[in-house]
């Protein structure tokens, strides 16, 4: 079986797999406000910044300030 990518949910990391996931993700996503959902979006997009500026350096053989968007 391939591994899942945990998520992070509650402040803890849950198994992608876990069936529970999707009902508590789902009822919970209904009920927060579009500030709250921005704010995580934002959240996941900091903790993946540095992957992407490396990558798009790597991959687009480009300046670091082209990298950022800067």
């Amino acid at each position: 079986m391939a591994p899942f990518t945990p998520l992070f949910i509650g402040g803890q990391e849950v198994l992608a797999s876990d069936s529970t996931t999707l009902t508590w993700t789902s009822k919970t996503w209904e009920q927060t406000t579009p500030y709250a959902r921005r704010d995580l979006f934002l959240k996941a997009a900091d903790r993946w910044r540095d992957l992407v500026v490396q990558t798009t350096l790597e991959e687009a053989a480009c300046s670091k300030a082209w990298a950022i968007g800067g």
